[in-house]
Protein backbone atom coordinates (compact mmCIF):
# COMPACT_ATOMS: atom_id res chain seq x y z
CA UNK A 1 0.00 0.00 0.00
CA UNK A 2 2.45 2.25 0.57
CA UNK A 3 4.74 1.58 -2.49
CA UNK A 4 1.04 2.07 -4.51
CA UNK A 5 0.79 5.66 -2.56
CA UNK A 6 4.57 6.72 -3.30
CA UNK A 7 3.96 5.52 -6.93
CA UNK A 8 0.44 7.88 -6.86
CA UNK A 9 1.99 10.79 -5.62
CA UNK A 10 5.20 10.71 -7.57
CA UNK A 11 2.62 9.60 -10.77
CA UNK A 12 0.37 13.07 -9.89
CA UNK A 13 3.73 15.68 -9.79
CA UNK A 14 4.65 14.25 -12.85
CA UNK A 15 1.76 14.69 -14.68
CA UNK A 16 1.06 11.36 -15.86
CA UNK A 17 -2.16 10.36 -17.54
CA UNK A 18 -3.88 8.31 -15.08
CA UNK A 19 -2.32 9.38 -12.12
CA UNK A 20 -4.09 10.13 -8.91
CA UNK A 21 -3.61 13.26 -6.73
CA UNK A 22 -5.79 15.04 -4.09
CA UNK A 23 -8.68 17.19 -4.92
CA UNK A 24 -8.76 20.35 -3.51
CA UNK A 25 -11.93 20.85 -3.82
CA UNK A 26 -13.37 17.64 -2.09
CA UNK A 27 -10.14 16.32 -0.54
CA UNK A 28 -10.74 13.05 -1.91
CA UNK A 29 -9.00 12.13 -4.85
CA UNK A 30 -9.59 12.80 -8.85
CA UNK A 31 -8.68 10.35 -11.34
CA UNK A 32 -8.57 10.25 -14.94
CA UNK A 33 -6.31 11.77 -17.72
CA UNK A 34 -5.23 15.50 -17.74
CA UNK A 35 -7.13 17.41 -20.48
CA UNK A 36 -6.45 16.40 -23.68
CA UNK A 37 -4.94 19.83 -25.07
CA UNK A 38 -1.60 20.42 -27.29
CA UNK A 39 1.25 22.35 -24.86
CA UNK A 40 1.95 25.58 -26.19
CA UNK A 41 5.16 25.91 -28.45
CA UNK A 42 8.02 27.12 -26.12
CA UNK A 43 9.00 30.22 -28.94
CA UNK A 44 7.11 32.47 -30.92
CA UNK A 45 5.95 30.58 -34.08
CA UNK A 46 8.05 31.72 -37.38
CA UNK A 47 6.63 33.98 -39.60
CA UNK A 48 4.59 32.81 -42.15
CA UNK A 49 4.27 29.27 -40.07
CA UNK A 50 0.60 27.16 -39.81
CA UNK A 51 -1.95 29.32 -37.77
CA UNK A 52 -1.84 28.79 -33.94
CA UNK A 53 -5.48 27.43 -33.97
CA UNK A 54 -5.28 25.12 -36.64
CA UNK A 55 -6.45 21.78 -35.65
CA UNK A 56 -3.56 19.50 -35.81
CA UNK A 57 -3.71 16.34 -37.72
CA UNK A 58 -3.19 13.45 -35.00
CA UNK A 59 -3.24 9.78 -35.76
CA UNK A 60 -4.96 7.65 -33.62
CA UNK A 61 -3.63 6.14 -30.61
CA UNK A 62 -1.29 3.06 -31.06
CA UNK A 63 -0.80 0.09 -29.53
CA UNK A 64 3.27 -0.88 -28.75
CA UNK A 65 3.09 -3.66 -30.94
CA UNK A 66 1.77 -1.58 -34.18
CA UNK A 67 4.49 1.36 -33.04
CA UNK A 68 7.27 0.02 -30.61
CA UNK A 69 10.68 1.40 -32.28
CA UNK A 70 12.51 -1.02 -31.60
CA UNK A 71 15.87 -2.98 -33.25
CA UNK A 72 13.67 -4.72 -36.14
CA UNK A 73 13.47 -1.21 -37.35
CA UNK A 74 17.20 -1.59 -38.08
CA UNK A 75 17.47 2.41 -37.52
CA UNK A 76 21.26 3.80 -38.34
CA UNK A 77 23.53 2.80 -35.52
CA UNK A 78 25.08 6.22 -35.24
CA UNK A 79 22.10 8.54 -34.31
CA UNK A 80 24.46 11.48 -33.62
CA UNK A 81 24.90 11.17 -37.35
CA UNK A 82 22.45 13.75 -38.94
CA UNK A 83 22.05 12.27 -42.10
CA UNK A 84 20.48 9.08 -40.48
CA UNK A 85 17.76 8.28 -38.19
CA UNK A 86 16.77 10.93 -37.50
CA UNK A 87 18.01 14.03 -39.25
CA UNK A 88 17.51 15.92 -36.17
CA UNK A 89 20.44 17.80 -36.09
CA UNK A 90 20.05 18.93 -40.19
CA UNK A 91 16.38 20.03 -39.15
CA UNK A 92 17.64 22.14 -35.98
CA UNK A 93 19.00 24.66 -38.34
CA UNK A 94 16.26 24.28 -40.68
CA UNK A 95 15.30 27.82 -41.88
CA UNK A 96 11.36 28.87 -40.68
CA UNK A 97 8.71 29.19 -43.66
CA UNK A 98 8.74 31.72 -45.47
CA UNK A 99 8.03 35.75 -44.52
CA UNK A 100 4.80 35.78 -46.14
CA UNK A 101 2.83 37.34 -43.78
CA UNK A 102 0.28 34.44 -43.59
CA UNK A 103 0.06 30.41 -43.35
CA UNK A 104 0.26 28.58 -46.70
CA UNK A 105 -3.35 26.90 -47.26
CA UNK A 106 -4.01 23.66 -48.91
CA UNK A 107 -7.60 23.19 -51.33
CA UNK A 108 -9.43 22.28 -48.20
CA UNK A 109 -8.43 25.67 -46.65
CA UNK A 110 -6.51 24.21 -43.94
CA UNK A 111 -2.48 24.84 -43.52
CA UNK A 112 0.22 22.52 -43.27
CA UNK A 113 -0.74 20.50 -40.28
CA UNK A 114 1.65 20.10 -37.30
CA UNK A 115 0.99 16.41 -36.10
CA UNK A 116 1.18 14.84 -32.91
CA UNK A 117 2.53 10.90 -33.38
CA UNK A 118 1.13 8.18 -30.66
CA UNK A 119 3.62 5.72 -30.35
CA UNK A 120 5.09 2.88 -28.12
CA UNK A 121 8.79 3.54 -27.05
CA UNK A 122 10.87 0.89 -25.96
CA UNK A 123 14.18 2.61 -24.37
CA UNK A 124 16.94 0.98 -23.44
CA UNK A 125 19.89 2.49 -20.77
CA UNK A 126 17.53 5.54 -19.93
CA UNK A 127 14.25 6.58 -20.35
CA UNK A 128 13.39 10.24 -21.79
CA UNK A 129 11.26 13.03 -21.10
CA UNK A 130 9.65 13.16 -24.07
CA UNK A 131 6.96 16.22 -23.61
CA UNK A 132 8.31 18.66 -26.95
CA UNK A 133 5.47 21.16 -27.61
CA UNK A 134 4.77 21.14 -31.14
CA UNK A 135 7.09 22.31 -33.98
CA UNK A 136 5.37 23.50 -37.07
CA UNK A 137 5.99 21.62 -40.78
CA UNK A 138 9.09 21.81 -42.67
CA UNK A 139 9.64 24.91 -44.47
CA UNK A 140 8.77 26.36 -47.26
CA UNK A 141 9.97 26.28 -51.11
CA UNK A 142 10.49 30.02 -50.60
CA UNK A 143 12.75 29.68 -47.73
CA UNK A 144 15.28 27.92 -49.78
CA UNK A 145 17.50 30.91 -50.60
CA UNK A 146 18.61 30.21 -46.52
CA UNK A 147 19.67 26.70 -47.97
CA UNK A 148 22.14 28.34 -50.58
CA UNK A 149 23.53 31.00 -48.02
CA UNK A 150 24.15 27.96 -45.23
CA UNK A 151 25.77 25.87 -47.89
CA UNK A 152 28.13 29.06 -48.46
CA UNK A 153 28.60 29.71 -45.01
CA UNK A 154 29.84 26.16 -44.15
CA UNK A 155 32.38 25.89 -46.44
CA UNK A 156 32.60 22.64 -47.19
CA UNK A 157 31.69 22.37 -50.73
CA UNK A 158 33.52 25.89 -51.58
CA UNK A 159 35.79 23.95 -53.73
CA UNK A 160 33.71 22.13 -55.66
CA UNK A 161 31.04 24.88 -56.37
CA UNK A 162 34.96 26.50 -57.51
CA UNK A 163 35.53 23.60 -59.71
CA UNK A 164 31.85 23.34 -61.60
CA UNK A 165 31.13 26.88 -61.42
CA UNK A 166 33.98 28.73 -62.36
CA UNK A 167 33.31 30.91 -58.68
CA UNK A 168 33.06 29.49 -55.37
CA UNK A 169 29.47 31.29 -55.17
CA UNK A 170 26.19 29.46 -53.88
CA UNK A 171 22.81 29.91 -55.41
CA UNK A 172 19.89 28.30 -55.34
CA UNK A 173 19.91 27.84 -59.13
CA UNK A 174 23.45 26.49 -58.82
CA UNK A 175 22.31 23.72 -56.22
CA UNK A 176 19.82 22.61 -58.80
CA UNK A 177 21.81 22.36 -61.34
CA UNK A 178 24.36 20.19 -59.41
CA UNK A 179 21.42 18.06 -58.08
CA UNK A 180 20.40 17.62 -61.78
CA UNK A 181 23.34 16.83 -63.00
CA UNK A 182 23.88 14.25 -60.16
CA UNK A 183 20.49 12.72 -61.14
CA UNK A 184 21.28 12.28 -64.75
CA UNK A 185 23.24 9.61 -63.57
CA UNK A 186 21.31 7.18 -61.75
CA UNK A 187 20.32 5.20 -64.39
CA UNK A 188 20.31 1.00 -64.12
CA UNK A 189 21.41 -1.84 -66.24
CA UNK A 190 20.84 -5.07 -66.68
CA UNK A 191 20.05 -7.00 -63.96
CA UNK A 192 19.80 -10.60 -62.62
CA UNK A 193 16.43 -10.40 -62.40
CA UNK A 194 15.74 -9.03 -66.32
CA UNK A 195 17.97 -11.98 -67.67
CA UNK A 196 15.34 -14.54 -65.55
CA UNK A 197 12.54 -11.96 -67.29
CA UNK A 198 13.72 -12.85 -70.62
CA UNK A 199 14.22 -16.72 -70.26
CA UNK A 200 16.98 -17.48 -68.64
CA UNK A 201 15.93 -19.75 -65.33
CA UNK A 202 19.25 -20.02 -64.26
CA UNK A 203 19.69 -16.06 -63.13
CA UNK A 204 17.38 -15.89 -59.72
CA UNK A 205 18.56 -18.35 -57.32
CA UNK A 206 15.62 -20.08 -55.01
CA UNK A 207 15.78 -17.67 -52.54
CA UNK A 208 15.39 -14.60 -55.01
CA UNK A 209 12.39 -16.69 -57.04
CA UNK A 210 10.67 -16.89 -53.45
CA UNK A 211 11.29 -13.56 -52.97
CA UNK A 212 9.83 -13.00 -56.32
CA UNK A 213 6.57 -15.14 -55.16
CA UNK A 214 6.32 -12.98 -52.14
CA UNK A 215 6.59 -9.39 -54.00
CA UNK A 216 3.52 -10.51 -56.22
CA UNK A 217 1.79 -12.03 -54.31
CA UNK A 218 1.39 -12.19 -50.24
CA UNK A 219 3.98 -9.14 -49.29
CA UNK A 220 1.85 -7.00 -51.71
CA UNK A 221 4.66 -4.95 -53.35
CA UNK A 222 3.88 -4.71 -56.62
CA UNK A 223 0.51 -2.43 -55.69
CA UNK A 224 2.68 0.36 -55.65
CA UNK A 225 6.36 -0.85 -56.89
CA UNK A 226 4.76 -2.17 -60.56
CA UNK A 227 6.45 -4.04 -62.67
CA UNK A 228 4.02 -3.84 -65.94
CA UNK A 229 5.81 -3.23 -69.24
CA UNK A 230 8.37 -4.11 -71.49
CA UNK A 231 10.87 -3.01 -68.73
CA UNK A 232 9.77 -3.46 -65.08
CA UNK A 233 10.33 -0.16 -63.65
CA UNK A 234 9.16 -0.97 -60.26
CA UNK A 235 7.28 1.94 -59.54
CA UNK A 236 3.96 3.74 -60.19
CA UNK A 237 5.50 6.95 -60.25
CA UNK A 238 2.59 8.18 -57.61
CA UNK A 239 2.87 9.46 -54.27
CA UNK A 240 1.62 7.51 -51.45
CA UNK A 241 1.91 7.43 -47.30
CA UNK A 242 3.78 4.78 -46.04
CA UNK A 243 4.15 5.82 -42.26
CA UNK A 244 7.48 6.99 -42.74
CA UNK A 245 6.90 10.43 -41.98
CA UNK A 246 4.82 9.98 -38.70
CA UNK A 247 7.59 7.18 -37.57
CA UNK A 248 10.34 9.57 -38.34
CA UNK A 249 8.00 12.06 -36.38
CA UNK A 250 8.32 10.11 -33.32
CA UNK A 251 11.86 9.22 -33.57
CA UNK A 252 13.09 12.87 -33.23
CA UNK A 253 10.60 13.22 -30.81
CA UNK A 254 12.15 10.60 -28.49
CA UNK A 255 14.77 8.13 -30.01
CA UNK A 256 14.60 4.45 -28.98
CA UNK A 257 16.72 3.37 -25.92
CA UNK A 258 16.07 0.67 -23.61
CA UNK A 259 15.95 0.86 -20.02
CA UNK A 260 15.45 -2.95 -19.45
CA UNK A 261 11.72 -2.39 -17.71
CA UNK A 262 9.49 -5.30 -18.65
CA UNK A 263 7.28 -3.33 -21.32
CA UNK A 264 7.19 -0.19 -23.06
CA UNK A 265 5.14 2.52 -22.09
CA UNK A 266 2.89 4.51 -24.57
CA UNK A 267 4.12 7.97 -24.81
CA UNK A 268 2.29 10.82 -26.24
CA UNK A 269 4.85 12.90 -28.73
CA UNK A 270 4.77 15.63 -30.53
CA UNK A 271 7.47 16.39 -33.10
CA UNK A 272 8.40 18.18 -36.30
CA UNK A 273 6.39 15.86 -39.69
CA UNK A 274 7.67 16.03 -42.78
CA UNK A 275 4.24 16.95 -45.10
CA UNK A 276 5.86 15.34 -48.20
CA UNK A 277 3.80 15.98 -51.34
CA UNK A 278 1.55 18.46 -49.41
CA UNK A 279 4.53 20.85 -49.44
CA UNK A 280 4.31 21.94 -52.98
CA UNK A 281 0.44 20.50 -54.28
CA UNK A 282 -0.95 22.21 -50.52
CA UNK A 283 -3.56 19.62 -50.57
CA UNK A 284 -3.73 18.18 -47.04
CA UNK A 285 -4.34 14.78 -48.29
CA UNK A 286 -1.23 14.79 -49.53
CA UNK A 287 0.02 14.85 -46.12
CA UNK A 288 3.59 12.37 -45.73
CA UNK A 289 2.87 11.21 -48.91
CA UNK A 290 6.37 10.73 -50.89
CA UNK A 291 6.67 9.46 -54.50
CA UNK A 292 7.09 5.76 -55.28
CA UNK A 293 11.30 4.99 -55.91
CA UNK A 294 11.96 2.45 -58.20
CA UNK A 295 13.82 -0.26 -56.56
CA UNK A 296 16.21 -1.02 -59.35
CA UNK A 297 19.99 -0.74 -58.04
CA UNK A 298 18.34 -0.27 -54.24
CA UNK A 299 20.66 -2.47 -52.94
CA UNK A 300 23.61 -0.24 -53.49
CA UNK A 301 21.48 2.87 -52.31
CA UNK A 302 21.28 2.71 -48.77
CA UNK A 303 19.91 4.24 -46.28
CA UNK A 304 16.08 3.74 -47.53
CA UNK A 305 13.23 5.60 -47.69
CA UNK A 306 12.89 9.78 -48.23
CA UNK A 307 14.49 10.66 -44.88
CA UNK A 308 17.23 7.54 -45.01
CA UNK A 309 16.22 5.94 -41.60
CA UNK A 310 16.36 2.59 -42.31
CA UNK A 311 20.09 1.25 -43.05
CA UNK A 312 19.39 -1.75 -43.96
CA UNK A 313 17.01 -3.72 -46.71
CA UNK A 314 15.69 -5.82 -43.83
CA UNK A 315 14.35 -2.84 -41.60
CA UNK A 316 12.10 -1.41 -44.52
CA UNK A 317 10.57 -4.87 -45.44
CA UNK A 318 9.67 -5.64 -41.31
CA UNK A 319 8.18 -1.69 -41.43
CA UNK A 320 5.80 -2.99 -43.86
CA UNK A 321 5.31 -6.34 -43.30
CA UNK A 322 3.75 -4.51 -39.56
CA UNK A 323 1.54 -2.15 -41.44
CA UNK A 324 3.60 0.80 -41.63
CA UNK A 325 2.83 3.30 -39.21
CA UNK A 326 -0.14 4.55 -37.37
CA UNK A 327 -0.94 7.80 -39.53
CA UNK A 328 -4.56 8.77 -40.29
CA UNK A 329 -3.60 9.02 -43.96
CA UNK A 330 -2.08 5.96 -44.25
CA UNK A 331 -2.53 4.94 -47.83
CA UNK A 332 -5.01 1.27 -47.67
CA UNK A 333 -2.62 -0.13 -49.83
CA UNK A 334 0.19 -0.46 -46.77
CA UNK A 335 -1.00 -3.61 -45.27
CA UNK A 336 1.05 -5.82 -42.63
CA UNK A 337 1.56 -9.32 -43.56
CA UNK A 338 2.79 -12.23 -42.14
CA UNK A 339 6.74 -12.46 -42.56
CA UNK A 340 8.94 -14.55 -40.85
CA UNK A 341 12.94 -14.29 -41.21
CA UNK A 342 13.13 -16.56 -43.46
CA UNK A 343 10.67 -14.33 -45.71
CA UNK A 344 12.43 -11.03 -44.98
CA UNK A 345 15.70 -12.96 -46.26
CA UNK A 346 14.19 -13.50 -49.62
CA UNK A 347 12.57 -10.71 -50.31
CA UNK A 348 16.03 -9.23 -49.81
CA UNK A 349 17.60 -11.64 -51.96
CA UNK A 350 15.18 -10.54 -54.77
CA UNK A 351 15.97 -6.98 -54.29
CA UNK A 352 19.33 -7.81 -54.69
CA UNK A 353 18.87 -9.41 -57.82
CA UNK A 354 17.96 -6.21 -59.60
CA UNK A 355 21.24 -4.54 -59.05
CA UNK A 356 23.08 -4.05 -62.29
CA UNK A 357 25.50 -6.13 -63.57
CA UNK A 358 27.90 -3.28 -64.25
CA UNK A 359 27.43 0.03 -62.36
CA UNK A 360 26.69 2.57 -64.57
CA UNK A 361 27.07 6.20 -64.25
CA UNK A 362 29.95 5.68 -62.40
CA UNK A 363 31.79 9.15 -60.95
CA UNK A 364 34.74 10.40 -62.36
CA UNK A 365 37.72 11.14 -61.01
CA UNK A 366 38.20 14.57 -61.12
CA UNK A 367 41.41 16.85 -60.61
CA UNK A 368 39.86 18.99 -58.61
CA UNK A 369 39.80 16.24 -56.09
CA UNK A 370 41.77 16.87 -52.62
CA UNK A 371 44.58 14.77 -51.78
CA UNK A 372 44.21 15.55 -47.79
CA UNK A 373 41.51 17.17 -45.73
CA UNK A 374 41.93 18.86 -42.37
CA UNK A 375 39.00 19.57 -40.16
CA UNK A 376 39.19 21.79 -37.26
CA UNK A 377 36.56 21.01 -34.20
CA UNK A 378 35.58 24.38 -32.25
CA UNK A 379 33.77 24.16 -29.14
CA UNK A 380 30.72 26.13 -28.50
CA UNK A 381 32.97 28.96 -27.80
CA UNK A 382 35.16 28.71 -30.93
CA UNK A 383 37.93 27.15 -28.60
CA UNK A 384 39.64 23.98 -30.47
CA UNK A 385 37.94 20.81 -29.12
CA UNK A 386 41.17 18.63 -27.94
CA UNK A 387 41.66 14.87 -27.66
CA UNK A 388 37.46 14.35 -29.62
CA UNK A 389 37.65 10.79 -31.17
CA UNK A 390 36.49 10.43 -34.67
CA UNK A 391 35.77 8.23 -36.90
CA UNK A 392 36.03 8.82 -41.04
CA UNK A 393 34.29 6.20 -42.95
CA UNK A 394 34.47 5.92 -47.20
CA UNK A 395 30.73 7.20 -47.98
CA UNK A 396 28.90 8.40 -51.28
CA UNK A 397 29.63 7.08 -54.45
CA UNK A 398 32.38 5.10 -55.93
CA UNK A 399 35.27 6.06 -57.78
CA UNK A 400 37.26 4.14 -59.92
CA UNK A 401 40.19 1.95 -57.75
CA UNK A 402 37.58 2.15 -54.94
CA UNK A 403 39.18 -0.76 -53.08
CA UNK A 404 39.84 -1.20 -49.20
CA UNK A 405 43.92 -0.68 -49.38
CA UNK A 406 42.85 3.05 -51.02
CA UNK A 407 39.53 3.49 -49.24
CA UNK A 408 40.30 2.91 -46.05
CA UNK A 409 38.52 3.85 -42.37
CA UNK A 410 40.62 5.85 -40.05
CA UNK A 411 39.88 6.60 -36.23
CA UNK A 412 41.15 9.75 -35.45
CA UNK A 413 41.77 12.24 -32.43
CA UNK A 414 42.06 15.25 -32.72
CA UNK A 415 44.98 17.26 -31.32
CA UNK A 416 45.60 20.25 -29.40
CA UNK A 417 44.36 22.73 -31.86
CA UNK A 418 41.18 20.54 -32.44
CA UNK A 419 42.51 19.03 -36.09
CA UNK A 420 42.69 16.28 -37.87
CA UNK A 421 43.74 15.27 -41.02
CA UNK A 422 43.35 11.86 -43.97
CA UNK A 423 43.53 11.46 -47.45
CA UNK A 424 39.98 11.06 -48.65
CA UNK A 425 39.04 7.61 -49.94
CA UNK A 426 38.25 6.34 -53.61
CA UNK A 427 34.61 7.74 -52.56
CA UNK A 428 32.64 11.16 -53.23
CA UNK A 429 32.63 11.32 -49.43
CA UNK A 430 33.74 10.65 -46.16
CA UNK A 431 31.67 10.27 -43.29
CA UNK A 432 32.19 11.21 -39.55
CA UNK A 433 31.37 9.14 -36.63
CA UNK A 434 31.30 11.38 -33.74
CA UNK A 435 30.74 10.33 -30.12
CA UNK A 436 26.98 10.44 -28.64
CA UNK A 437 25.81 14.07 -28.03
CA UNK A 438 28.39 15.76 -30.27
CA UNK A 439 26.77 17.14 -33.74
CA UNK A 440 28.21 19.34 -36.40
CA UNK A 441 26.08 21.82 -38.56
CA UNK A 442 25.20 20.79 -42.27
CA UNK A 443 26.13 16.96 -41.39
CA UNK A 444 28.75 15.18 -41.63
CA UNK A 445 29.42 13.90 -44.78
CA UNK A 446 32.34 15.65 -46.14
CA UNK A 447 33.19 15.61 -49.62
CA UNK A 448 36.65 14.68 -51.69
CA UNK A 449 37.18 18.44 -52.94
CA UNK A 450 37.22 19.76 -49.16
CA UNK A 451 40.84 20.68 -48.46
CA UNK A 452 40.11 22.36 -44.84
CA UNK A 453 36.91 22.76 -43.31
CA UNK A 454 36.38 24.54 -39.90
CA UNK A 455 33.68 22.91 -37.84
CA UNK A 456 32.00 24.03 -34.97
CA UNK A 457 30.34 21.68 -32.53
CA UNK A 458 27.70 21.79 -29.79
CA UNK A 459 30.50 20.65 -27.12
CA UNK A 460 31.28 22.36 -24.26
CA UNK A 461 33.70 19.88 -23.07
CA UNK A 462 34.05 16.29 -21.19
CA UNK A 463 33.37 14.58 -17.95
CA UNK A 464 34.62 11.79 -16.85
CA UNK A 465 33.54 8.85 -14.69
CA UNK A 466 35.74 6.38 -12.90
CA UNK A 467 33.92 2.98 -11.44
CA UNK A 468 35.46 0.30 -9.03
CA UNK A 469 32.86 -2.53 -10.40
CA UNK A 470 32.04 -5.46 -7.91
CA UNK A 471 34.24 -8.86 -8.76
CA UNK A 472 32.78 -10.64 -11.81
CA UNK A 473 30.17 -7.62 -12.79
CA UNK A 474 30.26 -7.40 -16.63
CA UNK A 475 31.34 -3.68 -17.84
CA UNK A 476 29.01 -2.03 -19.77
CA UNK A 477 30.17 -0.37 -22.82
CA UNK A 478 28.15 2.76 -22.14
CA UNK A 479 26.43 3.88 -19.11
CA UNK A 480 23.41 6.72 -19.83
CA UNK A 481 22.94 9.91 -17.36
CA UNK A 482 20.09 11.31 -16.96
CA UNK A 483 18.70 14.74 -14.84
CA UNK A 484 15.43 14.03 -12.59
CA UNK A 485 12.70 16.80 -12.11
CA UNK A 486 12.98 16.01 -8.49
CA UNK A 487 15.55 14.04 -5.98
CA UNK A 488 14.42 10.52 -5.15
CA UNK A 489 15.64 8.18 -3.13
CA UNK A 490 16.49 4.74 -3.91
CA UNK A 491 13.78 3.14 -1.87
CA UNK A 492 11.21 5.46 -4.54
CA UNK A 493 13.70 4.69 -8.23
CA UNK A 494 12.81 0.82 -7.04
CA UNK A 495 9.11 1.31 -6.37
CA UNK A 496 8.68 3.42 -9.33
CA UNK A 497 10.81 0.82 -11.61
CA UNK A 498 8.25 -1.91 -9.91
CA UNK A 499 4.71 -0.61 -10.35
CA UNK A 500 5.18 2.68 -12.67
CA UNK A 501 8.06 2.89 -15.02
CA UNK A 502 6.35 5.59 -17.13
CA UNK A 503 5.87 7.53 -14.14
CA UNK A 504 9.81 7.12 -13.60
CA UNK A 505 10.91 8.23 -17.32
CA UNK A 506 8.12 11.25 -16.91
CA UNK A 507 10.45 12.04 -13.75
CA UNK A 508 13.78 12.12 -16.32
CA UNK A 509 15.23 13.81 -18.62
CA UNK A 510 18.21 12.65 -20.36
CA UNK A 511 21.69 13.86 -20.24
CA UNK A 512 24.97 12.81 -22.02
CA UNK A 513 25.92 9.44 -22.26
CA UNK A 514 29.25 8.56 -20.62
CA UNK A 515 30.68 5.83 -22.71
CA UNK A 516 33.79 3.37 -21.60
CA UNK A 517 37.39 4.40 -21.98
CA UNK A 518 38.68 1.35 -20.89
CA UNK A 519 39.59 -0.75 -18.17
CA UNK A 520 42.08 -2.68 -15.96
CA UNK A 521 41.82 -5.46 -13.28
CA UNK A 522 42.98 -4.39 -9.73
CA UNK A 523 42.77 -6.95 -6.75
CA UNK A 524 40.34 -8.96 -8.86
CA UNK A 525 38.35 -6.22 -9.53
CA UNK A 526 37.40 -3.95 -12.65
CA UNK A 527 38.20 -0.42 -12.53
CA UNK A 528 36.83 1.28 -15.87
CA UNK A 529 36.57 4.82 -16.79
CA UNK A 530 34.08 6.27 -18.71
CA UNK A 531 33.38 9.95 -20.43
CA UNK A 532 31.08 12.35 -21.81
CA UNK A 533 30.88 15.02 -24.00
CA UNK A 534 28.79 17.85 -22.56
CA UNK A 535 26.78 20.00 -24.44
CA UNK A 536 27.03 23.54 -23.87
CA UNK A 537 24.98 25.12 -21.37
CA UNK A 538 24.17 21.51 -19.50
CA UNK A 539 23.36 21.15 -15.79
CA UNK A 540 26.29 20.74 -13.72
CA UNK A 541 24.57 17.44 -11.82
CA UNK A 542 22.95 14.29 -12.99
CA UNK A 543 22.21 10.38 -12.04
CA UNK A 544 23.73 7.10 -14.07
CA UNK A 545 21.81 4.30 -13.47
CA UNK A 546 24.36 1.53 -12.98
CA UNK A 547 23.11 -2.73 -13.63
CA UNK A 548 24.39 -5.08 -11.59
CA UNK A 549 24.02 -8.71 -11.38
CA UNK A 550 21.63 -8.95 -8.58
CA UNK A 551 20.13 -5.09 -8.56
CA UNK A 552 20.47 -1.64 -10.30
CA UNK A 553 22.34 1.06 -8.56
CA UNK A 554 21.92 5.12 -9.29
CA UNK A 555 24.33 7.29 -8.08
CA UNK A 556 24.78 11.17 -8.62
CA UNK A 557 27.61 12.30 -11.31
CA UNK A 558 28.80 16.00 -12.01
CA UNK A 559 28.22 16.91 -15.46
CA UNK A 560 31.19 19.59 -15.85
CA UNK A 561 33.90 19.75 -18.16
CA UNK A 562 36.95 18.44 -16.78
CA UNK A 563 35.82 17.34 -13.47
CA UNK A 564 36.04 13.35 -12.99
CA UNK A 565 33.17 11.77 -10.55
CA UNK A 566 34.45 8.23 -8.75
CA UNK A 567 32.07 5.46 -7.58
CA UNK A 568 33.14 2.52 -5.93
CA UNK A 569 30.47 -0.21 -5.95
CA UNK A 570 31.74 -2.37 -3.58
CA UNK A 571 33.38 -5.65 -3.64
Amino acid sequence: MRARALVAALAAEAGEPGATAPSSASGGSSYGPPPTTTPPPTSPPATGAPAADAPPVTPPEASASETALTDDDDEPATTADDEVAPAAAADADAPGPAASGSAALGSDGAPPPTVEVAAAVEVEGTPRSARPAPVAAHPSPAASGDVAARVEADGRYADAFLAAFGTRDVSVARIADAIAAFVATIRSGTSAFDRFDAGDATALDAAARRGLALFRGRAGCVACHAMSGPRAAFTDHAFHNTGIAARTAARRAAPAVTTGEAAPAPVVLAAAFDPGRALMSKAQRDTGAFKTPTLRDVAVRAPYTHDGSFRTLAGVIRHYARGGFADPRLDPRVRPFDASDRDVADLVAFLHALTSDVAPGLAPDLSSRAARTELRFVDARGRPVVGLPVGVEPAGDRLPGDVPVASRRWSLTTDDDGRIAYPPARRTHMRLVLPAGVTVPQGTWIPDTCRTLTLPTTVAGRATLSVAWPAGAPVPAALAAFHEARPLTEAQRDALRAHAPATLAALRTVAPTFTLVGSVEVAGRSVARFEAWLPDACAAEAVVDVPLPARRVTAPVTLAPGRETRLDLGR
